[in-house]
């Protein structure tokens, strides 16, 4: 196989139909497709049936993963990375989307430069408009690191297809029980390891804002967790390979930092101000983070704590 694709499920019975039949009507062949039943709850393994058997010349190609128990985003990208057989592999959660051409551009891009990792930009889809995310990575491997890092580059892992062998044979998995930011623990050693990193200049991927569960749209205490799980994963990697990179890491933080203040309240909140405090001279210079929130992170320095609150209260009714 050329391309493996994993698709993990769950709870997107509004969306996958038009997922699936955007992967089935792609360009390329010798496609491997392997959807993961996270156990949902819903109609979507009825539709995805419903939805492959329009499609009898890709039959040979589907493999159906039925987890016992709900297992969490890590495994199900792990599942999928220990079944996936291709040259290339790839990642494409189920609520979005991709332009037909986009896993044969892709492919044809990583065997004409012989690369570890393509790159490709991305659509941010709102309810209302559709606006590109560019991405254009660097072909150093740190100078890319260092732009996922301080935010200037997504480290999702549906717009980059990778040389599977990569993950094999540098003991890389999605960390299991992580299911906010696993793909940041994965893609950094991934781009780590990569010796050769192109970027394909054109936005294929539509990237669904509007699902309210979606993962990503879900700040919990177990989100939280998750996140500071990653930055000391993170933190032990560089420390180990590159060292010199920590300190871009402090960015993350401020990320992780900012959400946990968002969403707590009380003595939680007055944990949460105290946390990463090697962070807190990056705040100004954090211009991925927008100045508001900058401003009101910079109070929280100055133990002004009821004044971010005035600011997370303003932003919330602004949001109505």
């Amino acid at each position: 196989m050329k391309v493996s694709v994993v698709i993990p499920i769950y709870n997107v019975e509004k969306f996958i139909e038009r997922c699936v039949r955007s992967l089935m009507e792609q360009t390329l062949d010798n496609i491997e497709y392997i959807f993961v039943n996270d156990c949902t709850p819903d109609r979507s393994m009825d539709i995805l049936r419903k939805v492959i058997a329009d499609y009898p010349n890709r039959q040979e190609d589907i493999h159906i993963i039925n987890h016992q128990k709900n297992s969490g985003s890590a495994i199900v990208r792990n599942t999928g990375l220990y079944t996936a057989t291709g040259e290339y592999l790839i990642y494409c959660d189920s609520d979005d989307w991709i332009e037909p051409d986009m896993y044969g551009d892709m492919y044809n891009k990583a065997k004409e430069a012989n690369a570890d990792i393509v790159v490709t930009d991305f659509y941010n889809e709102y309810a209302s408009c559709s606006k590109i995310k560019h991405q254009p990575y660097p072909n150093n491997n740190i100078q890319c690191i260092s732009d996922m890092l301080s935010g200037k580059l997504h480290c999702g892992t549906w717009n980059k297809l990778v040389r599977r062998e990569i993950y094999f044979q540098n003991n890389i998995s999605f960390p299991n029980g992580v299911n906010m930011w696993e793909d940041v623990a994965t893609m950094i050693p991934i781009c780590y390891y990569a010796k050769k990193i192109v970027y394909l200049p054109k936005a294929y991927y539509h990237y669904v804002q509007t699902n309210s569960n979606s993962y990503t749209k879900k700040v919990s205490e177990k989100s939280l967790q998750d996140m500071m799980e990653v930055i000391k994963r993170l933190g032990i990697f560089l420390q180990l390979n590159h060292w010199d990179l920590l300190d871009k890491l402090n960015y993350m933080k401020l990320s992780v930092k900012l959400n946990a203040l968002i969403s707590a309240k009380g003595q939680q909140q007055q944990l949460y101000a105290g946390m990463y405090p090697e962070a807190t001279s990056h705040i100004l210079s954090y211009t991925q983070m927008s100045y508001y929130w900058r401003i009101a992170l910079k109070f929280v320095s100055m133990n002004m704590l009821f004044v971010f609150n005035g600011m997370r209260n303003v932003a919330t009714k602004c949001k109505k």
